[in-house]
C-alpha cells in the first residue's frame, strides 16, 4: 500500500512540475525578440527570416498587416529563392559618394526578387542604393507576370534614414502593373521593397526605373507593361522616353 501511495505521490508531483515548466517554454518561444514602430512584434526566428525575405530596414516598416499576411497564409518560415542584378549607372549618385558592399566599384543600385511559397507565391522585389541618389523624383517599380495571376493587392514601400512610407496606387494594364513614387528628400541607405502574392505556374518579371532628371508623377505614367519594354516591364512614351534610366530588370520562376 506504501508503495502505492508513493507512486500517486511521484506522479502527481511530475504532473504539477510539467505544468509549471510547460507555460514557462511556450513563453519563452513567443517572447518578443524584436518590437518596430507600428508595434509588430517578432521572434528571433520571425526576425531572422524577414530580415532575409525582405532586408534588414524594412524590419522598421513592417506592418501588422503585412505581418499576419505572412503568417495566415502560410509563408512564414518557407524556403526563399533570391536572384540580384546589379544596376550600373555612375551618373546616379551624388559626387564624392562611394558604393557600399563587396560590388563593383562602379555599381550604383542592385535590385533583388525573392520569393516564398506556400499554395501560393509571396513575391517581394527590393531595390538597395549603394550611395545617395543624385536626382530625387518620381521612380518606378513594376512587374509583368507571364502566366501567373496577381491574388494581392501590390504595396510598395521607400525609404531612407530619414523618411520612409508606402505607397498602394498602382497603374494596372493587362499582364502587370507598375508604381510611381518619390523618393525622399533627404537621409541616406535609400531602399524600395514591392510585394504582392501570385499564383504558380509562370515567370514574374520586375524592374525598378529611376528619374534622371525632376519629372512629375504625370510624366511617370507614361508607359505600357510589356514584356519587351525597359527591363521586360516598362515601354515609355511621351515625355518619360528621355526621363528614365532604361535599367534591365529581374526575373524568378513561380
Amino acid at each position: 500500500m506504501k508503495k502505492k501511495y508513493n507512486l500517486i505521490f511521484l506522479s502527481s508531483l511530475l504532473i504539477a512540475v510539467f505544468m509549471f515548466i510547460t507555460p514557462n517554454v511556450h513563453a519563452a518561444e513567443k517572447k518578443p525578440y524584436f518590437t518596430n514602430s507600428n508595434g509588430v512584434s517578432l521572434t528571433e526566428a520571425e526576425y531572422n527570416y524577414i530580415k532575409e525575405l525582405y532586408s534588414e530596414n524594412y524590419l522598421n516598416l513592417i506592418t501588422l498587416d503585412v505581418y499576419n499576411d505572412l503568417v495566415d497564409n502560410g509563408f512564414m518560415f518557407q524556403p526563399i529563392e533570391k536572384k540580384t542584378r546589379i544596376l550600373t549607372d555612375e551618373n546616379s549618385l551624388s559626387s564624392g559618394v562611394s558604393p557600399q558592399g563587396t560590388f563593383f566599384a562602379s555599381s550604383s543600385k542592385g535590385i533583388t526578387i525573392a520569393k516564398t511559397c506556400s499554395d501560393n507565391c509571396k513575391i517581394v522585389t527590393t531595390l538597395t542604393w549603394y550611395g545617395v541618389p543624385n536626382v530625387k523624383s518620381y521612380d518606378l517599380m513594376g512587374a509583368y507576370l507571364w502566366g501567373p495571376t496577381r491574388v494581392s493587392n501590390v504595396i510598395t514601400s521607400t525609404s531612407s534614414t530619414a523618411q520612409g512610407y508606402s505607397i498602394i496606387e498602382i497603374k494596372e494594364q493587362n499582364g502587370g502593373f507598375g508604381a510611381s513614387f518619390k523618393l525622399p528628400q533627404s537621409g541616406t541607405n535609400f531602399q524600395t521593397i514591392q510585394q504582392f502574392t501570385v499564383t504558380t505556374g509562370g515567370t514574374v518579371y520586375a524592374s525598378y526605373q529611376h528619374a534622371m532628371k525632376s519629372t512629375t508623377k504625370a510624366i511617370s505614367q507614361m508607359y505600357n507593361i510589356t514584356p519587351t519594354g525597359a527591363g521586360y516591364v516598362f515601354a515609355f512614351y511621351g515625355d518619360a522616353t528621355s526621363v528614365y534610366d532604361q535599367m534591365n530588370g529581374v526575373d524568378i520562376q513561380v
